[in-house]
């Protein structure tokens, strides 16, 4: 069994995603770790350690969320 753990980062307000040039869409980007995001969002400007609070970025509106894939055998 192999698990894969990817981020993406929602709008909680509006529902979209963010993607890679840092605007929002439906479908937005993913990222495979939590470093390659971090390094994306202090590229456009919105990331600071100061900003987090547990997963939230900007406080409510925003949350990296964690999405794991589990593959085995069955699937």
């Amino acid at each position: 069994m192999s698990v894969t753990t990817i981020y993406k980062v929602k709008d909680l307000d509006t529902g979209l995603f963010m993607n890679k040039r840092g605007s929002w869409d439906k479908k937005g980007a993913t990222w495979e770790s939590l470093g390659k995001l971090k390094l994306t969002l202090g590229n456009h400007g919105c990331f600071h350690e100061a900003h987090i609070a547990g997963d939230d970025i900007y406080g409510a509106k925003v949350k990296i969320l964690a999405i794991q894939i589990i593959e085995d055998e069955d699937n």
